[in-house]
C-alpha cells in the first residue's frame, strides 16, 4: 500500500516519512457519481456520496493512517461527473466542507472542474471549521492559463490567500518539456502579479507548478 511504502525503511535507510513526506491524498474516484440526485454524487440535500465499492469506510481509513502518524488529504470539485454542473450550478460547498471535517481528513485539494468555484467561500468555511487543514487551491488555474479572471478576482485571491498554496499551471505531464514549461509558467506568474503588499508567493501562500514527477517515466530514455 502507499502507506506502507511511505513508512517502511529498507536496508537501514530512512523511510519517506522519516525525511518529511507524511501526507497521503485521495484524488478523483471516491465520488459516488450516479448515486445522487439526477445522476450527481450529492443527495437531494446536497451532501456528497461516496463510492463505497472503492472506499468502504473513509473514517476508518483515516483512523488507521493517523495511527501510523500519517496525515490525509481529500479532493473536491472534481474533473468528472459533469452532470454536477446541471444539477448543482453553484455547488454544495458548505456540505462538502462539513463532510471533509466529519470524515477526519487533514487537508483538501479543491479542483476547478466542478461548479463550486468560489474559492473565498471555500477558504472561509474551511478556516472556520475548527480543524487544522492544509488547503490546496487548484481551482483558479484554468482561468489564469486562459488569460481570464477567476470567479474570485486575482488580486483578492493573492492578497487574502484562502488556501495555503495555489496552482498556477495546467496539469503536469511526465516529460521534460511539461516539467520545464510549468516551472517557467509559475515563475512568470509570480513576477507578473507582484502586489503592493509584497511577494504573492510567500510562507502560508505558496504558488506552485503542480506535483513532482518522480519515477514516472514515459520512455526508457527519460528519467527524473
Amino acid at each position: 500500500s502507499q502507506a506502507a511504502a511511505m513508512t517502511q525503511r529498507h536496508d537501514g535507510r530512512p523511510s519517506l516519512q522519516d525525511v518529511g513526506y507524511g501526507r497521503l491524498g485521495i484524488d478523483m474516484g471516491w465520488e459516488g457519481c450516479g448515486k445522487g440526485l439526477n445522476g450527481s454524487f450529492h443527495n437531494a440535500s446536497g451532501w456528497p456520496l461516496v463510492n463505497t465499492g472503492k472506499f468502504a469506510n473513509l473514517t476508518e481509513m483515516n483512523v488507521a493512517l493517523h495511527a501510523m502518524n500519517l496525515l490525509t488529504g481529500f479532493y473536491f470539485n472534481p474533473c468528472w461527473c459533469g452532470v454536477e454542473w446541471k444539477v448543482w450550478p453553484n455547488g454544495n460547498t458548505k456540505q462538502d466542507v462539513a463532510t471533509l471535517v466529519e470524515l477526519g481528513f487533514d487537508g483538501i485539494k479543491i479542483d476547478g472542474c466542478g461548479p463550486a468555484n468560489n474559492m473565498s467561500l471555500w477558504g472561509g468555511l474551511l478556516n472556520a471549521s475548527g480543524r487544522p487543514l492544509l488547503i490546496e487551491d487548484c481551482l483558479d488555474k484554468h482561468w489564469w492559463a486562459n488569460g481570464k479572471e477567476p470567479p474570485t478576482p486575482t488580486i483578492e485571491l493573492l492578497r487574502e490567500c484562502p488556501g495555503n498554496f495555489y496552482r498556477t499551471t495546467t496539469d503536469i505531464l511526465a516529460h521534460f518539456y511539461s516539467i520545464m514549461g510549468n516551472l517557467i509558467t509559475n515563475d512568470d506568474f509570480v513576477k507578473q502579479h507582484e502586489m503592493d503588499f509584497g511577494p504573492v508567493s510567500r510562507p502560508g501562500c505558496w504558488a506552485y507548478p503542480d506535483m513532482l514527477q518522480v519515477g514516472n517515466k514515459i520512455s526508457v530514455r527519460e528519467s527524473y
